[in-house]
């Protein structure tokens, strides 16, 4: 049997224009699955996690500011001892590295006011770190409350503050403990058998006595504590000279400031010395401008 094609003119049942469009159709459909992505809904972006070891691989990274970023992020968090050591300890770091020393001063300034200082061991910190703690510390020995006291109040809570000071590392404690005791029996007895003492004692502290020789007033100033010193025309014949200032004081060296005003042409000037204190002596230091 001889096989005979189809008339395109005459075969309208398969080759008619709605078959023809219907083709086009799918094969147009087909390319445009395969070769066009889908537009599908954007995802919801991933949340972003903060935390302190992101911070501080920020940090190790050089990217300081980035690192102080997060760290704002995490501050509401941030609520045990450690945490905040670990917290303020690292913002300190940033700012350092961003030259920003007086931020930096601030971040080790609220650890002594949070009082976790005590709970910091300075040799396991950067120098940089424990230049700061050194230099910020003195500060929170004498740091008072801003309330109006009497000189003699105030002179108090000063003395109290000093003893919040942070003791040094004792080293091997038995030993020492064992030569203190011993010291102390024999100074004892030594002191009984005596019977005398040169002068009185002042307890854990020291005292300057500050002698004004100038004619006219002046105004100590020694941590927050200010005391005005009598000029010698405030002396009277046949009395006591009132031209003195004391102040009990730690054993150390300290800063002394004294405020001087001449009356004859209203010039002031300050000057600043260094007062070393023994414990149980008094330090007699004359100013004459």
């Amino acid at each position: 049997m001889k096989y005979q094609s189809p008339d395109l003119k005459t075969d309208s049942g398969i080759y008619s224009r709605g078959i023809r469009r219907t083709a086009c159709s799918l094969i147009f459909l087909f390319l445009f699955t395969t070769t066009i992505p889908l537009f599908a809904q954007d995802s919801p972006p991933e949340p972003v996690i903060y935390s302190m070891e992101q911070a501080e691989a920020l940090y190790t990274a050089g990217l300081a500011e980035e690192s102080l970023k997060m760290l704002e992020k995490l501050e509401p968090e941030i609520t045990g001892p450690e945490q905040k050591i670990r917290f303020y300890l690292l913002r300190a770091r940033d700012y350092l590295t961003l030259a920003d020393t007086e931020s930096a001063e601030n971040c080790v300034r609220e650890l002594f006011k949070r009082e976790l200082s005590d709970g910091i061991q300075l040799d396991s910190l950067e120098e940089e770190i424990v230049f700061l703690f050194e230099k910020v510390r003195p500060e929170y020995w004498f740091a008072l409350k801003e309330e109006k006291q009497d000189e003699e109040e105030f002179d108090r809570l000063v003395i109290q503050q000093y003893r919040k000071k942070p003791k040094k590392k004792k080293l091997i404690p038995t030993l020492i403990l064992g030569a203190v005791l011993i010291g102390a029996v024999v100074a004892a007895v030594l002191f009984i058998t005596s019977g005398s003492k040169e002068e009185e004692d002042n307890g854990e502290f020291g005292t300057l006595k500050f002698e004004n020789a100038n004619y006219w007033d002046v105004s100590i100033e020694i941590y927050e504590i200010v005391k005005n010193a009598p000029g010698t025309n405030h002396n009277t014949y046949g009395r006591p000279a009132s031209n003195f200032a004391y102040v009990d004081l730690p054993p150390g060296t300290h800063t002394l400031t004294v405020t001087s005003t001449r009356p004859y042409n209203d010039e002031t000037e300050v000057f600043v010395y260094s007062i070393e204190i023994i414990t149980g002596h008094v330090t007699h230091f004359v100013f004459y401008d």
